[in-house]
């Protein structure tokens, strides 16, 4: 009788420990380190949590890093902008969609002397030759973080031979890259979010222009697809991309304004996985 009832609370531990190490079951999502500073990146992931029950554990990796890791699929789920999805998708390796997407801001001296609050029909690659032309400073963000990337294709794009004296650098994409051209009274590119952030701050720069062709940064979701080993990661995946979450961003507001602009649901909402509980 002894034996039987101790064989039956080594059971029932057993049963307690398993129980409660599914509980544990977390989700690693990586994202650019720009934005694992967003406000919105932890209402996302309270709301999911809340949904399902699963923990989500965030990455936040340098643009260089982060490339790194889209090239070898070594994620479990992964969002960040401008990530070129055709290829992956088509191999049915990967599950995922365009989310979201933001727009930049043309940003320069109060004056204006290169008039580009007035070139309102004019590409944002058309704008920064423009300046470069007229001869006016433009700063621009780390050569290898993502917006010093989008600032380097917008300057290819123009084809044409800039000069290197009035293209300077500033050492991030945010408070240093606004100081740098409110102190040079210089032009720049920066996002909504360091302009709302940091603008108030800056005294001889105001913002121009924004919404031009070349200034939307389109933020995706994508995963492996892999039932057997990443069913967490598919599960969050499908979540970002349905309706809860796309419901979640189009509310999310800095001040008065709407920060971000949602694309349409491209998942079925995701239910809780009672197995995960």
């Amino acid at each position: 009788m002894k034996k039987r009832c101790l064989c039956l609370l080594l059971a029932l531990l057993c049963l307690v420990t398993l129980v409660a190490g599914c509980g544990n079951k977390s989700v690693t999502l990586t994202v650019s380190e720009g934005f694992a500073h967003s406000p919105l990146l932890p209402q996302l992931i309270s709301a999911y949590t809340q949904a399902t029950g699963v923990e989500v554990e965030i990455e936040a990796l340098e643009y260089a890093d982060f490339e790194k890791a889209l090239a070898k699929g070594d994620f479990e789920v992964l969002l960040g902008a401008n990530l070129d999805l055709s290829d992956r998708l088509a191999s049915a390796e990967f599950m995922g969609a365009d989310v979201f997407y933001d727009t930049l801001v043309f940003v320069g001296p109060k004056r204006d002397p290169a008039s580009v609050k007035y070139l309102k029909d004019y590409s944002a690659s058309d704008i920064i030759k423009h300046i470069n032309m007229t001869g006016f400073a433009f700063v621009s963000a780390p050569p290898t973080s993502s917006l010093g990337i989008r600032a380097g294709i917008l300057k290819a794009r123009s084809a044409y031979e800039f000069d290197a004296d009035l293209c300077l650098y500033a050492s991030d994409q945010g408070q240093a890259l606004l100081t740098m051209a409110n102190q040079q009274q210089a032009y720049a590119l920066i996002s909504r979010a360091a302009w709302k952030e940091y603008g108030p701050q800056m005294t001889n720069i105001t913002s121009l222009l924004d919404s031009q062709d070349g200034m939307t940064d389109t933020f995706s979701v994508l995963s492996p697809f892999d039932p057997k080993k990443n069913k967490q990661g598919q599960q969050l995946c499908s979540w970002l991309m349905g309706q809860d979450a796309i419901s979640l961003i189009s509310q999310y507001k800095e001040g008065d304004e709407q920060r971000f602009f949602t694309l349409a649901p491209t998942a079925p909402p995701v239910q809780p996985d009672d197995s995960i509980r």
